[in-house]
């Protein structure tokens, strides 16, 4: 009984339970700081990954398929040199590059993307709005985007000089 009411009244067993319970609280915002900074490290990651699949895939569309890299050619230095079928998959495939860029765009702005891989990207969009061919898409595809990215591709120094040639030179 005596023990009881000493434990009762004294101060000294709530404090060591509020000293514990504050240890246990700070070594658990540690371990959600490592997991928030693992999980950082893996989104970026995966964002990285998902910037190389989409430039990959651009790439290869033109590259696997030899009619594909002739109308992108062709398209590029002169649209109204192509066929009509052709001009529909040369804006197919522009609208799908500009769609690409602008995934990454958003990637970078969220902060997955690191700024070194978007400044490699905003090149190839200044490289590629550069064109004869996507500059005369562009009119139509700029309403498809987002007005951020719009600003980001119209900001290009190529996109305020004369449309050049082409990328990919016919032989």
């Amino acid at each position: 009984e005596f023990r009881r009411v000493l434990f009762r009244s004294s101060p000294v067993p709530g404090s060591v339970a509020q000293i514990i319970g504050s240890f246990a609280v700070v070594g658990s915002l540690v371990f959600v700081g490592l997991e928030l900074r693992g999980n950082t490290r893996a989104v970026q990651a995966a964002a990285l990954q998902s910037a190389i699949g989409i430039a990959r895939d651009q790439i290869l569309m033109i590259a696997k398929d030899a009619e594909m890299t002739r109308i992108t050619a062709v398209g590029d230095s002169d649209i109204t040199k192509l066929l009509p079928d052709e001009r529909l998959r040369y804006a197919w495939q522009d609208r799908s590059f500009w769609f690409g860029m602008q995934t990454l765009y958003r990637q970078w702005q969220l902060g997955v993307l690191p700024e070194e891989e978007w400044g490699v990207y905003r090149r190839v969009i200044c490289l590629n709005i550069a064109t004869q061919g996507q500059r005369t898409l562009w009119p139509q595809t700029r309403e498809l985007l987002i007005p951020a990215f719009v600003k980001v591709v119209e900001a290009c120094e190529s996109f305020r000089s004369a449309p050049t040639s082409g990328i990919i030179s016919t032989p």
